[in-house]
């Protein structure tokens, strides 16, 4: 299990947002539907390892090891911790979706 995590947290998903900003069109069906799929992604990874821990690392490790603007970060991290709150995978997944289509728009 620590390997996989490790392999998630520090390959998997720098890899796959990076891909979401720079390389996908955020106009397109299919990109709308990888957006959810990287959001279930996320989901279930907070669920998983501890999202309180998953918060932490996304907020002072992984996002600004990617770049990413004080405020973006701000608002995944804010996101995230809907996941302790009690949303459901659906409403994340969507919630998700329209951050990134956001975010892609803005860079």
């Amino acid at each position: 299990r620590a390997s996989l995590s490790k392999l998630v947290m520090e390959q998997a998903m720098p890899q796959t947002l990076t891909f979401c900003l720079m390389e996908s069109n955020a106009r397109d069906a299919a990109t709308l539907s990888l957006y959810a799929d990287v959001g279930s992604l996320f989901y279930t990874v907070g669920k998983a390892y501890g999202n309180a821990q998953f918060v932490g690392y996304l907020g002072t490790t992984l996002l600004p090891a990617l770049s990413w603007p004080p405020t973006a970060i701000a608002q995944l991290v804010q996101l995230q911790q809907l996941v302790d709150g009690g949303t459901n995978l659906s409403d994340f997944r969507d919630k998700f979706k329209s951050l990134m289509k956001a975010f892609k728009a803005s860079a």
